[in-house]
């Protein structure tokens, strides 16, 4: 499914500037992209959101928000996973819309090539109906995953390192404050 997304996605683009044709140069300079903005930060955003924000500008302009759309305020960052070991190899973040919908990720910010992810976001404390999950080899990141905005969700995460023998993160956390 997550392929299917991204190459629709892609052909979208390349049938809509067929189309519509290319506009100016001058004109597209003067106008940055969706994809070459960082997402907004949620006004009720904490320190540590906005401080991962700030640092990681540029990676999140040069990705392009896997959740496009509406998703285009980051509303948590969780920087310091479960397991990490304080080795920041890994990244969570919710992307909001004001869609009553979250739109999840894992960052992968390891050095070098795809890494093993286990990724699983729930609305709420538990597993049950209206959970996501998505487990792969990815270089970039594991989801998008979206889930029912209920002011509480929980996700568990796992990645081991390219040769599958070290596991830089393993937990599992709650965000938001209804939990």
């Amino acid at each position: 499914m997550r392929m299917i997304k991204k190459s629709v996605a892609v052909g979208v683009s390349a049938l809509t500037a067929v189309l519509l044709g290319l506009s100016s140069a001058s004109a597209q300079a003067a106008a940055p992209s969706e994809s070459t903005r960082a997402p907004r930060v949620a006004a009720g955003a904490d320190t540590e959101t906005r401080q991962w924000v700030e640092d990681n500008a540029a990676m999140l302009r040069a990705a392009a928000n896997p959740c496009g759309g509406p998703y285009q305020t980051i509303a948590y960052v969780d920087g310091r996973l479960p397991g990490d070991g304080g080795n920041d190899d890994g990244s969570m973040v919710a992307y909001a819309g004001g869609t009553g919908y979250l739109c999840v990720v894992f960052y992968n910010e390891t050095p070098g090539g795809a890494n093993e992810m286990y990724f699983n976001v729930c609305p709420g404390k538990t597993s049950g109906p209206g959970c996501g999950t998505d487990d792969g080899k990815f270089g970039s990141h594991a989801g998008p995953i979206t889930i029912s905005d209920t002011g509480c969700f929980t996700a568990a995460y796992k990645m081991r390192n390219e040769k599958d023998t070290v596991w830089l993160i393993n937990g599992k956390r709650s965000y938001g404050a209804r939990c």
